[in-house]
């Protein structure tokens, strides 16, 4: 809602003002309860990616919408301090400066904030051989600025970004067997979270940041556990001896864990409670194989691979395992897809080309895109958050 402000009266009809505000409980100076300013709020932003719909600006309990680079007008704010916060950005989006910003008002007079905002080119991690053996490489979403992030002469493969996008955590056979270890964004201080004699493979990060999910091999079949992030008291979830669980995704607000499962003789997506109770079969089809869950960013949905036209697909059904729809088809093998963390766009692994490339589409399949291209093996890309 917006006030129309009365113009300061002409200094001979000053006393009479003075009254006027006395008698409101104000001061000669217009700042009483009835005095307002008004402030302009700037967005201003570079990238190669800026957010489409642009941003929400919030001044005090007042918010509109801004592109991503305009004024907006903010008319009868009260006299005094109130911040002014710019929200909804999308997820490859960063203010470079405060946020949020405190603005002073001042009654009859425009005050002024601006926002510089960075939004480059969103960033996929993926593992790939081009180097000789497999490490954990990060590029922009167009291909380009690849970086070798693990660097280890051992094989460096299944990862998981934590959830405020600082760090990874990753399977690895450096010590022989295969552990999970966590390194920093950047490829910095790798360390070893499970040290057990057992294959400790394909971590998952909870959305608080607090736990991992991986799969483990140290009661006899594979288990979906859970450990503390630092890798402490870890705790079988799924503790079914009749097949192998793997691949655990946690729903966008952690109450959930979906997995792959042969515990019914084909391989087929269940989900259970994070705590491991109540597990369920959401794909139950028979005679053919689906696993590689993922949850989309607003937990509605998950994405799967599925043979069950008779190729390696990506397919999307609801988190009911209701609707499954073909999201690939096409002949090659499509595989190991992942949400961008706004849910519009689904990076995924394909042999079309011969070997194995990483492709981006939109999230209902259209605009299949080849975003790298070596002879090498790239596989598993999963967005930056």
């Amino acid at each position: 809602m917006h006030w129309t402000t009365i113009p300061p009266l002409g200094r001979m009809l000053v006393p009479a003002a003075a009254w006027l505000v006395l008698a409101c409980g104000g001061d000669e100076n217009g700042m009483g309860p009835g005095a307002t300013g008004t402030v302009e709020v700037t967005a201003s932003t570079t990238g190669a990616e800026p957010d489409a719909d642009g941003y929400t600006v919030t001044l005090g309990t007042e918010a509109m919408t801004i592109g991503v680079n305009e004024t907006v007008t903010f008319t009868g704010v009260a006299a005094g301090a109130v911040n002014a916060e710019l929200s909804d950005l999308s997820f490859n989006c960063d203010v470079t400066g405060d946020n949020p910003v405190s603005v002073a008002v001042t009654a009859g007079e425009t005050a002024t904030a601006g926002f510089d905002v960075s939004c480059p080119l969103p960033q996929l991690a993926f593992f790939s051989d081009r180097q000789g053996d497999p490490d954990i490489f990060i590029m922009s979403s167009d291909g380009t600025q690849v970086s070798n992030l693990s660097n280890n002469p051992a094989n460096d493969t299944f990862f998981a970004w934590s959830p405020d996008g600082a760090q990874i955590a990753f399977e690895t056979s450096r010590d022989g067997d295969n552990e999970i270890y966590v390194m920093n964004a950047s490829g910095s201080f790798q360390a070893n979270l499970t040290n057990n004699p057992f294959n400790d493979v394909q971590p998952a990060w909870s959305p608080d940041r607090t736990k991992i999910a991986f799969s483990t091999n140290r009661d006899g079949m594979f288990n979906i556990y859970v450990m503390d992030a630092d890798g402490s008291s870890p705790t079988n979830l799924t503790n079914d001896p009749s097949g192998d669980d793997a691949l655990a995704a946690w729903s966008p607000d952690g109450t959930r864990i979906a997995f792959a499962t042969d515990r019914d003789g084909d391989i087929e997506v269940y989900v259970m409670n994070a705590d491991g109770s109540n597990q369920v079969n959401l794909t139950n089809a028979p005679g053919f194989d689906d696993l590689t869950p993922v949850w989309s960013p607003d937990g509605a949905q998950i994405l799967f691979v599925s043979n069950r036209d008779g190729n390696s697909e990506l397919y999307l059904m609801d988190a009911d395992g209701s609707n499954p729809t073909n999201l690939t088809n096409h002949a090659a093998s499509d595989t190991y897809g992942d949400f961008s963390p706004d849910g519009l766009r689904i990076a995924f692994t394909t042999d079309r080309d011969t070997d194995l490339e990483i492709y981006v589409m939109n999230a209902n399949g259209s605009d299949q895109t080849r975003v790298t291209n070596n002879p090498a093996l790239d596989a598993v890309p999963k967005w930056r958050p």
